[in-house]
């Protein structure tokens, strides 16, 4: 997805070159900008950049800052997934218990 590679891009480049002349620097570790990159890697661009803004808005002197990583979301296994399926369509259910499939 070019959108993706476009930001992830600009936010290294932000990152690499242009933060060292900001007077302010993160409270956090890793960075507001690590810390984005891997949430727009894991959760897309739309959702990342949800979780990177909430993650620059908490990074004022309100907040103590320290260790905070960005937590992956858990993905599902195929097995799981079709538990999962099963469990909200009840004609699931019925043809995995004819079939005799787990």
């Amino acid at each position: 997805m070019p959108l993706k590679n476009i930001l992830k891009n600009a936010i290294i480049f932000y990152h690499n070159y242009l933060s060292q002349f900001m007077l302010c620097k993160c409270r956090y570790y890793p960075s507001c900008s690590e810390y984005a990159v891997e949430a727009i890697e894991d959760r897309g661009v739309l959702m990342g950049l949800v979780k990177a803004v909430s993650r620059i808005l908490r990074c004022n002197p309100l907040f103590p800052g320290g260790y905070d990583p960005y937590q992956v979301k858990p993905r599902l296994t195929e097995q799981s997934e079709r538990k999962t399926q099963a469990e909200l369509d009840p004609a699931l259910i019925f043809t995995y218990s004819v079939l005799g499939k787990k």
